[in-house]
């Protein structure tokens, strides 16, 4: 299921990739806006291409953008607050009893309050930069993979199974950490 999974993570991730950025080609290079001017300057791209697009199709193409971007948000923000609560709630975390109070409305507003602290406090200290962020996000990831592949190659171990898969992705995870090693220090 790991492999799997992950599979299908990186096959995703490799083909938006690929079709992104193949479509934008060396005009990707004079971007100066950052992330910001992508899809304006993917959408130049696709009138050039002879795909001619109406101000209302390029008006709900950025309405399905933005709609992406908040839907994504509020799952991720809504998700911490409820993740706080059950590692409270299963005492993975110091003051269980504060962070399981719910209110009238069964919302653990301790959890809310707490990951809005942490929000700001992030926001402040990194001054709104956004590549802190994603160095962040991929560090969550890397350490999970390593931890899923810890355990395939404990269980491989003491099962006598074939152990060269698991190293191959220790080694795979211990590329992940020290790139991340490597862009936080640079």
């Amino acid at each position: 299921a790991i492999y799997i999974s992950y599979a299908v993570a990186v096959t995703i991730v490799f083909l938006y990739q690929l079709l992104f950025y193949g479509s934008l080609g060396m005009y990707l290079a004079t971007l100066t806006g950052g992330y910001l001017e992508m899809f304006p300057a993917l959408l130049a791209q696709l009138r050039i291409a002879g795909i001619a697009l109406s101000d209302n199709s390029l008006a709900l193409f950025h309405i399905a953008i933005a709609s992406s971007s908040l839907g994504s948000a509020y799952g991720i923000m809504y998700s911490n607050s409820w993740n706080l609560y059950t590692l409270a709630y299963n005492n993975h975390t110091f003051g269980k009893k504060i962070l399981t109070t719910k209110n009238d409305h069964g919302m653990p507003y301790v959890c809310i309050l707490t990951e809005g602290l942490l929000a700001i406090a992030f926001i402040l200290i990194t001054q709104g930069r956004q590549v802190p962020l994603q160095q962040v996000g991929s560090l969550g990831s890397a350490i999970a993979y390593t931890f899923s592949v810890i355990a395939l190659l404990v269980v491989s171990y003491r099962k006598k199974m074939a152990l060269h898969l698991p190293i191959l992705g220790l080694i795979s995870c211990g590329l992940l950490l020290a790139s991340y090693v490597w862009a936080v220090m640079t």
